[in-house]
């Protein structure tokens, strides 16, 4: 049996079917990547039906979790690329292993611009809210001081044993952290500038402030890491680690909300709202006004939050599972991606991101398919599966069942055959 983690090499001519010198370039590149340490076998898949796309199974021992797995396809793929193909032929690698190395590259990409992006935004909504140079600066640099405290702070928990990092929860982490941080720092420095609005001095302002809106700022982070620690109770594994993970991470940014930024405040004093001046503020404003409409019409504007929350819950009507295949390809633009696409223009649908079903019979099926036929069969018959490939479909693999058998009682095996036809028994492309 092939053990390990899978790509698969495919190559497609766009013109026509591929030639001789197509197939002898892919065995060339088979070759090529089966020399490499990090590979344990490399299987030629044969040609499609309608001539013009052939693969190659690639099993490596390596995991697709594996840190070593983004280097193993990066070899495999410079060994391809070695291979000159010619005009009109593309080589790709796909499947499982490349596709994941690939997901993860551009989850990591996306990661560091969704920081940045965060960061800027952040920081523009900021000034507009404060008008000043500084205020902004000391509301969002406690959550970027939490991001790179959380980061190895999680990981380490999660080398211990504890929980499982994904892609998923690097993202969230970046998004919650920056959010939370922002949220308490508005909550600390807006209430600073009403106490020393007010005539206190801004040290005095600071502890007046933390007084008044820390166990509120407490609060709301204890609300959100409880809520996060609820999803331990998930039975699907990715929720189940994303909890601790995030509450974590909240719990390091309502440290540093209730600690560093009031020392910055404090420290920094009125120079924090520079340019803009701190004046006594008229109680009357946007705010005020629209809170004295909601208070004198309470039903109108319970109506109102009640149909639009509603409108957003319909929304969710249009839901609709993947199922069990597809959408397991890598990132749009990715040589997996790209495989994938040769693959499903030249292959049954089942060979594309299949559900696998494997089936275990009492005694050897290679003298008599019937069994295995029936139970194909029956599962093509269920509606649950739009398309299914198998051992005895001819999409699959272009011999009817006699004659597997036939071959089977002639060259024995399947899985102790040479890559290269040995016998002249049967015709090279049968065999």
């Amino acid at each position: 049996p092939l053990e390990g983690s899978t790509a698969q090499i495919v190559i497609a001519r766009s013109g026509g079917a591929l030639t001789p010198v197509d197939l002898a370039r892919l065995a060339d590149a088979e070759r090529r990547v089966r020399g490499l340490d990090e590979v344990s076998a490399v299987r030629d898949q044969g040609v499609s039906a309608d001539g013009r796309a052939a693969t190659a199974l690639v099993v490596s021992p390596i995991a697709v979790s594996d840190p070593d797995a983004s280097d193993v396809v990066a070899r495999i793929r410079t060994e391809i690329d070695r291979i000159d193909f010619g005009p009109g032929v593309e080589a790709e690698l796909t499947g499982t292993l490349a596709a994941q190395v690939d997901t993860e590259n551009a989850s990591a990409s996306a990661s560091r611009l969704t920081a940045i992006l965060t960061n800027v935004v952040v920081l523009v909504m900021l000034f507009l809210v404060y008008r000043s140079l500084l205020a902004p600066i000391v509301t969002l640099l406690p959550a970027v001081v939490a991001l790179a405290v959380g980061g190895p702070v999680i990981a380490a928990a999660s080398q211990a044993g504890w929980f499982d990092v994904s892609s998923v929860t690097q993202a969230l982490f970046t998004v919650i952290v920056i959010g939370a941080g922002t949220d308490y720092g508005l909550f600390l420095v807006l209430r600073t500038r009403e106490e020393i609005a007010a005539g206190h001095e801004p040290r005095e302002a600071v502890i007046r402030s933390v007084r008044n809106v820390g166990e509120s700022i407490a609060s709301s982070a204890g609300t959100v890491i409880v809520a996060l620690l609820s999803l331990l109770l998930a039975s699907f594994g990715l929720y189940a680690d994303l909890g601790p993970a995030l509450a974590i991470a909240v719990a390091i940014m309502l440290v540093a909300a209730l600690t560093l930024r009031p020392a910055l405040v404090a420290i920094l004093g009125r120079r924090v709202f520079w340019p803009r001046r701190i004046t006594a503020q008229a109680e009357d404003g946007l705010w005020g006004r629209i809170a004295e409409r909601v208070v004198s019409r309470p039903r109108r504007a319970l109506l109102a939050g009640g149909i639009f929350l509603v409108v957003l819950a319909l929304c969710a009507t249009g839901f609709a599972s993947a199922g069990f295949g597809g959408g397991g390809g890598g990132p749009s633009g990715s040589g997996s991606a790209k495989g994938d696409a040769l693959i499903a223009a030249h292959y049954p649908e089942a060979l594309t991101d299949p559900t696998t079903v494997v089936m275990r019979f009492d005694r050897s099926v290679w003298s008599d398919l019937g069994p295995v036929a029936r139970a194909q069969a029956e599962l093509s018959a269920r509606p649950a599966f739009s398309s299914v490939s198998g051992l005895t479909d001819p999409a699959g693999t272009a011999i009817p069942a006699a004659e597997l058998e036939e071959l089977h009682a002639t060259l024995g095996p399947p899985s102790r055959l040479a890559p290269a036809p040995t016998t002249d028994a049967v015709p090279a492309e049968v065999y």
